[in-house]
């Protein structure tokens, strides 16, 4: 799919206004009606308006479980754009990306840790202690990205999308025991966001993978997607054709990863039986975050959602790693010595966060790019998972296009300040007119001004 790219702009029947942002490409695939959203384009938007303002803000939660090692996870120097922090061992697969992302250091979670993992949790992504009643627990109030999704509420779509990579495990709470539950299969997300509808809750839809290599979903929204080419301006016409191609890139893709699922006798411990979810795990985990990545890219660049979490590994998840001898709870708590396996999966986890990050990034916006309006958020439950620390816990934020928060910055609190305070900034740099958030030892009505331009 190619466009002719020796035409005029000036013989172009330019749109004189601007298009509705929900226009979809319409066909039938199937004797069912389908559409194909679309990117955010120029022609979303009056000529007049700003690009740095025409495009809305998102909010991204990339979550791992188990923490980090934290002294060897400080970077050296303050750093700045210009010149960023130094990457350290473990944070070296985002050197790439060190000007655009900020490493908060030393920063607390002020809640008892009554159940340890789950009070962490709760505690930096609600700022509220967890309610735990026996074996019954639960967030008290919203978690934070139902925050962002409530202000942008009736904006999009969907209200949020909420993934889990190796199991599924709720982060995401639009109250207590009201958790969202999320989806852990690619395909059923791109069914779901881009194919012929909704999935209903807790409904197993058998979906024939071949079909979308038989017939792409493009194919049936051809007639109207030759219509709107003409309209368009030379640059909406390359991101038009940029955007398709990720399309049926993913569509082969998810394809394959459905048709041919790893072999679960592949990876055997003979001395100890593990879980074929977990076997599986090792084979599959890169595989189906690099799909859910380009599947959330899509997905904001569509404005079929502004506000996502995606939960790599759960709190004390016991996921196997590449090249570990035990599940990574357990290798936090029983390796000895300066623990080089948890190194190692940490390692692992920020390369599947800079995939992310390389995912938003790939997709232009106005003068920037996706990432530029996408405030993204890594952090786990804890920082070292040996003592189930709340101290010193990993934040960090990607994106943004430094307009409203300081990029490629490393802040070290000597003081523990709370996590909220981070997210404070997060939330008022995203537009967010929230005077003061949590309670207790977490309620915080400061942002973290050191890190706000």
């Amino acid at each position: 799919m190619r466009f002719n790219s020796k035409r005029s702009r000036a013989a172009q029947p330019l749109l004189t206004k601007p298009m509705d942002r929900r226009t979809m490409l319409r066909g039938v695939l199937g004797g069912v009606s389908i559409g194909v959203g679309l990117p955010l384009l120029e022609a979303h938007y009056h000529r007049a308006h700003s690009q740095e303002t025409g495009f809305p803000n998102r909010f991204g939660l990339f979550y791992w479980g188990n923490g980090n090692l934290p002294d060897r996870w400080r970077p050296e120097g303050p750093g700045d754009a210009s010149s960023p922090w130094t990457p350290s061992e473990q944070l070296a697969p985002l050197s790439a990306w060190a000007d655009q992302v900020s490493v908060l250091t030393g920063m607390t979670v002020n809640v008892t840790n009554e159940l340890p993992h789950f009070s962490g949790l709760v505690g930096s992504l609600c700022a509220s202690p967890a309610i735990v009643n026996g074996e019954d627990y639960t967030f008290p109030a919203m978690s934070v990205d139902q925050v962002f999704a409530e202000a942008w509420r009736d904006q999009t779509r969907f209200r949020s999308l909420e993934l889990a990579v190796a199991e599924s495990y709720p982060i995401s709470y639009l109250g207590p025991h009201q958790p969202l539950q999320p989806e852990t299969s690619p395909l059923s997300l791109y069914q779901r966001v881009f194919g012929e509808g909704f999935r209903a809750p807790g409904e197993d839809v058998a979906i024939d993978p071949k079909m979308l290599l038989r017939r792409s979903v493009l194919d049936a929204v051809m007639s109207d997607q030759r219509s709107l080419i003409p309209k368009l301006g030379r640059s909406d016409q390359m991101r038009l054709e940029q955007h398709f191609e990720s399309i049926r890139s993913l569509e082969r893709r998810l394809a394959r990863l459905e048709e041919d699922p790893p072999n679960f006798e592949g990876c055997s411990r003979p001395s100890e039986p593990i879980d074929a979810n977990e076997t599986d795990g090792r084979e599959r985990l890169t595989k189906t975050h690099q799909a859910f990545a380009e599947l959330l890219a899509l997905a904001l660049a569509c404005d079929q959602t502004r506000v996502f979490t995606e939960v790599l590994t759960r709190p004390v998840g016991n996921y196997l790693f590449p090249h570990s001898s035990v599940g990574h709870h357990r290798l936090t708590h029983d390796e000895p010595g300066d623990q080089p396996e948890v190194k190692a999966v940490v390692i692992q986890i920020m390369e599947r966060f800079s995939e992310l990050i390389a995912a938003l990034h790939a997709i232009p916006e106005g003068e920037g790019t996706l990432l530029d309006h996408t405030y993204l958020v890594g952090t786990s439950e804890v920082s070292l998972g040996r003592s189930h620390s709340l101290e010193d816990l990993p934040f960090l934020i990607a994106g943004g296009g430094g307009r409203a928060l300081k990029s490629g910055v490393h802040y070290h609190s000597s003081g523990g300040e709370s996590t909220t305070s981070a997210w404070l900034s997060v939330m008022r740099a995203a537009g967010l007119r929230q005077a003061e958030w949590g309670v207790e030892g977490q309620r915080s009505a400061n942002s973290l001004g050191i890190i706000e331009v």
